[in-house]
């Protein structure tokens, strides 16, 4: 789970089958919903990031999320570490 040193940095946070740990945190102009999170000490990794204009809209979608696909709501870019791709 979680460490309680990174609790404060996620708005949300929710299990999802097949997607693991998945987190809402705030960037600079958007708000990512993070699949799959990891934690190593100091630091936290993530699968995929799926950036959203709002945070009520990567906190919505999180919830409604059954992991099937890409998460639903109006997600403007995925953002991994090999690939970028805007929503279709």
């Amino acid at each position: 789970m979680i460490p309680d040193i990174w609790k404060s940095e996620f708005l949300d946070l929710r299990e999802i089958p097949g997607c693991g740990l998945c987190g809402v945190q705030r960037f600079i102009y958007t708000c990512g919903l993070l699949v799959n999170l990891t934690f190593d000490g100091m630091t936290y990794g993530y699968k995929a990031r799926y950036c959203y204009p709002s945070a009520k809209d990567a906190e919505q979608a999180l919830l409604a999320w059954d992991g099937a696909g890409d998460p639903p709501g109006p997600w403007i870019k995925e953002k991994v570490s090999e690939r970028t791709r805007s929503k279709p």
